[in-house]
């Protein structure tokens, strides 16, 4: 039995489960953001159920668990103080279900997630891995930010997700530094990861289900004169397609998802004139639906066929 564990408005999980609703697969999909007012989790002893309206189900603790984004329930009603000990809880509910199903098959392990995601920790073992990995540097001293900014055009990049809000509405991308811009009393509050900019022909995003993966180039279409990530571009205006990797790159790709005990991963990478790629970014929970959309392929396929193999 597979068990997703997502959230309500999550569009990669969507986009799966209609590819599984048409396979008639047998799967449950727990969005942890709705489980109040009628909908309940129960934990104890022994057992791990949900109820959804008047249906009750079961948690099994050997079968495949996807983990796809669950969330905390939103709590609007409550004030700023009570949401923020509310959410906190939820994050530990959220922990608790995970570890009640701590001996089933995982797509990742959340722990496997979490080192993963970190980007100094994923940066520092994809060299080891054999990847071209740019220069960088994190601090908050202004005096090495200005060398490193001199002695490289460099951009600046968030640590961890670059959306914020209560909605998440806002975001903030990779953005090309200039010694100009760099003020002491402002980079002093937190360190801040700089990194030596690549001039790149493209862009790839590697997708992985266990050993099977997906390359597709993007590049948009005014090649990057507006901006340094293409993230920040509305999707009309990227072109997407399928693009083979080499050799040596897919070695390194299975020796990091190895080290980090992934089954699914999302690796973005830069690609230089003369085809050296650099690696940028590993996001262990990354969405894709949107490629297979734009370019055709197969990609809940190939993860279905892994999920079944797993079985």
């Amino acid at each position: 039995m597979l068990t997703i564990l997502t959230s309500d408005d999550d569009a990669t999980s969507d986009f799966f489960c209609e590819f599984l609703d048409a396979e008639k697969a047998d799967y449950n999909r727990l969005n942890v953001n709705t489980l109040v007012s009628s909908n309940s989790i129960m934990i104890n002893n022994n057992t791990t159920d949900y109820t959804i309206g008047t249906n009750r189900h079961k948690l099994y603790n050997n079968g495949i668990v996807w983990y796809r984004r669950p969330s905390p329930p939103k709590l609007a009603r409550f004030n700023s103080d009570e949401r923020e000990f509310l959410y906190r809880e939820w994050l530990e509910i959220i922990d608790a279900i995970s570890l009640c199903l701590c001996d089933s098959i995982w797509i990742n392990w959340p722990y496997n997630n979490s080192l993963a995601d970190n980007k100094i920790y994923q940066m520092r073992i994809a060299d080891k891995c054999g990847f071209n990995v740019p220069l960088w540097i994190l601090t908050n001293s202004y005096s090495d930010i200005y060398e490193f900014v001199m002695l490289h055009q460099s951009l600046v990049k968030p640590l961890s997700y670059g959306s914020f809000g209560l909605d998440e509405s806002m975001a903030i991308y990779s953005t090309i530094l200039n010694p100009t811009d760099i003020e002491e009393n402002k980079v002093s509050h937190t360190p801040v990861l700089f990194q030596k900019v690549i001039h790149k022909a493209y862009d790839v995003r590697v997708t992985v289900f266990g050993d099977k993966v997906f390359a597709h180039k993007i590049c948009p279409k005014d090649n990057f004169k507006k901006h340094i990530d293409w993230r920040a571009y509305e999707p009309n205006r990227l072109i997407m397609s399928d693009i083979n990797i080499p050799e040596s790159v897919e070695v390194s790709i299975m020796k990091l998802m190895l080290h980090f005990k992934l089954r699914f991963s999302a690796i973005d990478f830069s690609v230089t004139e003369k085809n050296i790629w650099y690696f940028l970014d590993l996001n262990p929970n990354g969405q894709w639906g949107w490629l297979e959309i734009a370019c055709n392929t197969p990609m809940r396929r190939s993860f279905y066929d892994h999920i079944l193999s797993l079985s």
